[in-house]
């Protein structure tokens, strides 16, 4: 690809990148969920409140349990962003449809897995009893969802912020993302994206955990995870913090963005402990 293209496609990506972060940070950075089975055959036995809500909660912690998925922090709800689950009937297959929506626009993506056959159901002579068909349809999701899908899922999640806020200081290379410590510490040496919005465009700050906590100034939480900040892109170009320090003393961060999970984090998490953090407060 040439040099051109290259910076044309880095310039779209960026812009998508704000746009999905502008429709989806929120303060408690959870990704809504909802469960519906829609399938006349098995769907009466779903069909009120208490029932959708069961199943739902049920794939929210699921999502919640993964050792990566976790961090966007899955809850039921009906705001976006949401990873809606549908249990529907094609011909003679009932599937998975699940979508991924980051805004009122299309989905980020779909996917329709199947789950059993009408072959399957009268070979053991028709659906169980409601209780045992719920945990049937929710172990489904799992095994045939998570385990086949989830990289795709995890790969997509990556475009879509678990916070918006960091200060940081171009100078010494350092800052912190408002990423409270107790729910994120596991992501202690992981690889982040902060996403800004610069008086010429934007500009993405390659950053990388440092493996401690730090205070955040203001406003809450009072600790947040400390990173090193290791580069630059603009509008397709690396370069290095120095060289865009002005342009981000006076820009605006717009979202962080987790590129890769580093497990040695959570050991260090496990181990009660952390690396002493670096200081970021003003020279004298």
């Amino acid at each position: 690809m040439r040099p051109a293209t290259c910076r044309r496609a880095a310039a779209i990506a960026l812009a998508a990148a704000i746009a999905v972060a502008t429709a989806v940070v929120r303060a408690d950075a959870a990704i809504s969920v909802t469960f519906q089975v829609s399938d006349p055959e098995i769907g009466a036995h779903f069909g009120t409140p208490a029932a959708q809500q069961r199943l739902t909660e049920a794939v929210v912690a699921q999502l919640n349990r993964d050792p990566e998925l976790r961090f966007w922090m899955f809850a039921a709800g009906s705001t976006l962003p949401q990873l809606q689950v549908r249990v529907t009937k094609r011909t003679k297959t009932w599937q998975y449809e699940v979508a991924l929506r980051a805004g009122t626009g299309p989905a980020l993506k779909t996917w329709s897995v199947p789950w059993i056959t009408e072959a399957d159901v009268e070979r053991v002579g028709g659906f169980p009893p409601v209780t045992q068909l719920t945990t049937q349809i929710i172990d489904g999701f799992e095994s045939r969802f998570l385990a086949a899908k989830g990289p795709e899922l995890l790969e997509l999640l990556h475009s879509v912020p678990l916070g918006a806020a960091a200060h940081v200081d171009p100078t010494r290379e350092v800052g912190i993302l408002q990423l409270e410590w107790s729910r994120y510490q596991d992501l202690a040496l992981s690889d982040f994206r902060i996403l800004y919005r610069t008086a010429t465009g934007s500009l993405m700050l390659i950053a990388k955990g440092s493996g401690n906590r730090m205070a955040y100034p203001s406003p809450p939480p009072a600790e947040g995870v400390a990173v090193r900040l290791l580069a630059c892109e603009v509008d397709g170009q690396r370069a290095t913090v120095s060289q865009q320090a002005a342009a981000i003393r006076g820009g605006q961060p717009v979202a962080v963005f987790l590129t890769r999970f580093d497990p040695l984090g959570a050991a260090l998490s496990a181990a009660g402990g952390g690396l002493p953090p670096p200081s970021i407060a003003p020279r004298d």
